[in-house]
């Protein structure tokens, strides 16, 4: 799979599970923050968090790698403790599959970060290989 596929299918996974976690916010608390429920700011705060390393990580692939590999490690420590945080409050499941549909996209977000990241390192190998050729 080509690096630029790759990349778009992560961005189009992490807007899709900010995505549903900003909807989850404005069914249940209609965007209201509620001092007694967490999940009323931090359904909000994962949206806008998730927003913010999408366009970091558009942002820096364009940039310098050592910033790309920063956003990418901060986009497999996100999901990471996405998951972290539902499991330890007894793995909710709203309207019977959102819980566990979010956490399986943030796994295979969480994997494809991993692959690219990976593919960040192979890259800069056969660039620096080329470049000894010529």
């Amino acid at each position: 799979m080509s690096r630029s596929v790759l990349s778009s299918i992560i961005v189009v996974l992490a807007l899709v599970d900010g995505l549903i976690h900003l909807y989850l916010a404005i069914s249940f608390f209609h965007l209201q923050i509620v001092a007694r429920n967490q999940l009323s700011y931090l359904f909000p705060l994962d949206f806008i968090g998730l927003v913010v390393l999408v366009a970091l990580f558009l942002y820096s692939a364009r940039s310098s790698l050592g910033l790309h590999r920063l956003v990418c490690a901060a986009l497999i420590v996100y999901p990471i403790a996405e998951i972290a945080v539902w499991l330890s409050r007894n793995h909710p499941n709203p309207m019977g599959f959102l819980g566990d549909g979010t956490k399986a996209i943030e796994v295979v977000l969480l994997v494809l970060v991993i692959a690219h990241l990976l593919s960040l390192g192979t890259q800069q190998a056969t660039n620096l290989a080329r470049g000894a050729r010529a």
